[in-house]
This record gives C-alpha cells, structure tokens and sequence, in this order.
C-alpha cells in the first residue's frame, strides 16, 4: 500500500508492506509528525523505533534529485562506536569472514541487530550490499572475527553517512541491467554470488545480491547464471511500466562489462 501527501510545495510518501514501512519527504517537519504519530499510534518499543526510524530525505536541485539515509546511518552510535577509526574499505582484502572460524562467541542478539540494521541501510546504500549479504550468513553462529568485520563495515558507514542516491529527471526509459558473479566467492560451499544493478535510463532503481543455489563449474556457467537471474528481474520491471502505462520497446543486458 502507498501513501502520499502533499503539503503546499512538500510532498511525503511512504510504502507499507505487511510490518515494513519506507517512508520519506522533502520536509522533515512531516517526516517527524509521521514517525512520532505512528510510535504513539502502534505504541513502539524502543528497539522498534530505531527499526522504524530510516526516514529518506530527498532533496530537489532543479531537474536533480538526491535521496539520503543519513538520520538512519548515524544510528551506528548506538553500537559502542561514538568515536570509531576511520574505513575506507567495507571489508578486508585479505580474506571474507567463513563459517567455523576459531573464536570466541559474540552476543547473538547484538550481531542479528546489526545485521538488521544493514539491510534497512541498503534501501540507499547499494555499496554495502554485498558485504551486508556476506555477514548475513553467519547469523546462527557468530564468532569474534565475524564482529570485527561487521564493525569495520560500520566504521566505513559512520564516516560516509553523506553518501546518496542521485537522479535526474532528463533521461529516457530505456532498461539496462549491469550484472556480474564473484565465482566461488562463498568459501564454504563454493557457491557463486550474483550481483545485479538495474537502471531506468540513468537512474539506478534497484540492486541485489545473492549467492547462487547451484554450485557453477565454471566462471562462464557463473556468469549465465547471473545473468539469466538478472534478466527476470529485467522483465518484471519491463511489465510493471507497461502496467503504468510506460512503454519499453528494448531491453539492454551487460554481462561483466560486455553488451
């Protein structure tokens, strides 16, 4: 379900989806009366607040639009983080974290919070995605190496929280999919990850990524597979217009940088 209000040249909108809600304005005055009438309303806990509280922000510039999450990605302060060294990589180069590592055991509510908090953080943040999805599978079992990567993915967020997502107005409607597999990237299973960018005309509209359920024998047979995962994503957007009344003659397809 969706929700619009306009309020002289401010407008708000949120969408609803079973218990999950995105909601954003181009004035904080009604994203506050939103968040703070919909708290009281439903009587939220406080940890349901912070998963409530990711309000986008979308500024306009002429024939521009910028869409931030910063209010929400400032909510790693919580996570004993007030004063965090700065990151410039999401995660380390010299290995991914693996199931079965050696370690202490960390708080499991603690890490399965954070984790959560990732993937509310992804509704902006495209360049976590991957990393995100590489903590996600450790949720039953998380180990201290396993935190310390997820930290080092917070210090990178805490000191990037201007990042946003940008669209122009003056573009076409022509479909185009950038996708691409890291082959075997799953150390335990060797399974492949699908990755997958999905554009109207200049503007990004939607991401994933995903491991394979299959295991590919090859990086060809990898990147077919994510291909092909792409492309159904690609004809779903392409009827979805077609529903609302937008035409999409072509569809375009790129296959680790190749048409």
């Amino acid at each position: 379900m969706m929700i619009t209000k306009w309020s002289g040249k401010d407008f708000f909108i949120a969408q609803i989806y079973v218990d999950d809600i995105i909601y954003g304005s181009t004035s904080k005055k009604l994203d506050d009366g939103f968040q703070n009438s919909s708290c009281e309303e439903f009587k939220m806990s406080s940890v349901g607040k912070l998963r409530f509280f990711l309000g986008l922000r979308i500024q306009q510039h002429k024939n521009e639009i910028y869409i931030y999450q910063e209010q929400y990605a400032n909510l790693v302060k919580i996570f004993f983080l007030e004063k965090p060294t700065p990151k410039l990589s999401l995660m380390s180069i010299t290995g991914k974290p693996q199931r079965g590592e050696k370690g202490d055991k960390v708080d499991l509510k603690l890490y399965r919070f954070i984790i959560g908090s990732f993937l509310y953080l992804i509704a902006t943040r495209p360049d976590i995605a991957f990393s995100g999805s590489c903590c996600e599978r450790f949720q039953v079992d998380p180990k201290e190496s396993h935190l310390t990567t997820v930290k080092r993915i917070l210090r990178c967020i805490k000191h990037t929280t201007g990042f946003s997502l940008y669209y122009i107005f003056d573009t076409n409607t022509e479909l185009t999919t950038y996708s691409d597999a890291d082959r075997a990237g799953c150390m335990e299973e060797k399974k492949s990850t699908t990755k997958g960018f999905f554009h109207v005309g200049l503007n990004l509209v939607a991401w994933h990524s995903k491991k394979q359920n299959s295991l590919s024998l090859s990086t060809c047979e990898a990147q077919y597979i994510a291909s092909g995962s792409c492309y159904t994503q690609l004809l779903w957007m392409k009827q979805m217009l077609t529903d609302h009344g937008t035409d999409v003659e072509t569809v375009k397809i790129i296959c680790d940088s190749n048409y």
